[in-house]
């Protein structure tokens, strides 16, 4: 969730002052988020069977799309405040309403406003889509040897997509190019489930995954940097990079490493809460972004702290933790309306 949201805040800061050595780093280090998404979607996938897999995506993603999308069309101007109208529709007229119904099915992609993070989702659901396919290939590599040959096989894919830097593959943020990536990186999360005894619960193990994670994308900034002066290419910040696959498995095993040694109860109730709430900040992180912009709270906040000679660094943490505070802020109190609701809801059933 952190990273996300701090990857889109580094994206609106570098529109803003350009790409300078710090930044980059500071991208590259908040670039991943997608590919750890990927990665835990292979831990619990398998687990489930196609149409109970179906119908958690239905529940859990689809619907709650459809209402944030609809909403985003009606009120999306207003709440981002890109017009002082509270009109319904806003700026948007009945031709912009059927394209985001049809195009947005039979192109499959995010057409509302202020929802271009769904290609994710989009893409999710196409991975659902073709679970049985990708069960039958785990059914296959059922022991650790085949386990590594996928697995090599898989990265030998996006090292040589990163060599000829794209030309290969041509992995993007469209929801087709996105689910194939992202099926490849589910597969590969996997193999790093399935052998997790191996650093579960291990100090040691944690503390490499970490060092690992920084070092990685220390050597991928310094490649970054020159994809920049020579081809005015961003590609290596993206999440389906060789270095984003490795970056990604090293926070993996570093939470993994740390597992069970955090034994303090109100620290598990604060992780376990954020995750109840890492969805929802998800969906609303971009309008805020937007909002903050357009009310002009982005600009005299960069500019007060480039007048001050802040490090690059301290910028992007002000900003992140600003963008994240104000959608914390919205996920909390939908998830106490959403509770009420269900309270309230319940209640009258069994009155009944």
């Amino acid at each position: 969730m952190i990273i996300v949201v701090g990857c889109h805040t580094n994206s609106e800061i570098c529109s803003a002052i350009g790409y300078t050595p710090s930044s980059i780093v500071i991208a590259c280090l908040a670039g991943d988020g997608v590919a750890v998404f990927w990665m835990i979607m292979g831990f619990f996938l398998f687990d489930s069977d196609y149409k109970k897999a179906l119908t958690r995506t239905c529940k859990r993603i689809i619907f709650p799309m459809i209402l944030y999308s609809m909403l985003m069309f009606l009120l999306g101007d207003f709440l981002s405040g890109n017009t002082c109208s509270l009109a319904l529709w806003g700026n948007h007229s009945l031709d912009d309403f059927i394209d985001l119904v049809f195009n947005g099915i039979l192109l499959w992609r995010p057409t509302a406003p202020y929802t271009a993070q769904f290609w994710y989702m989009y893409s999710y659901i196409i991975i659902i889509l073709f679970f049985p396919a990708l069960k039958g290939v785990v059914s296959f590599v059922k022991n650790k040897q085949q386990q590594l040959i996928m697995f090599f096989v898989i990265f030998v894919i996006f090292l040589i997509n990163d060599i000829v830097m794209n030309e290969f593959v041509g992995f993007s943020h469209a929801p087709f190019n996105g689910a194939f990536g992202g099926a490849l990186i589910v597969l590969i999360g996997y193999v790093v489930y399935s052998n997790k005894e191996v650093f579960e619960g291990k100090l040691l193990y944690g503390i490499v995954g970490l060092v690992a994670f920084f070092l990685i994308n220390l050597f991928r900034s310094y490649i970054q940097w020159k994809a920049i002066e020579q081809y005015q290419s961003t590609y290596y910040l993206m999440w389906f990079t060789a270095y984003g696959i490795l970056a990604a498995g090293s926070l993996v095993i570093f939470a993994y490493g740390l597992r069970n040694i955090i034994n303090n109860k109100l620290i598990k109730a604060i992780i376990h809460h954020g995750g109840k709430l890492s969805f929802s900040v998800y969906f609303v992180h971009v309008i805020v972004i937007a909002r903050l912009r357009n009310a002009g709270i982005i600009d005299r906040y960069l500019l007060s702290l480039i007048n001050d000679n802040s490090p690059t660094l301290y910028i992007h943490i002000r900003m992140t933790a600003l963008v994240l505070a104000c959608s914390l802020i919205i996920a909390e109190l939908y998830y106490w309306l959403k509770k009420g609701i269900f309270h309230i809801f319940k209640h009258k059933t069994n009155a009944t």
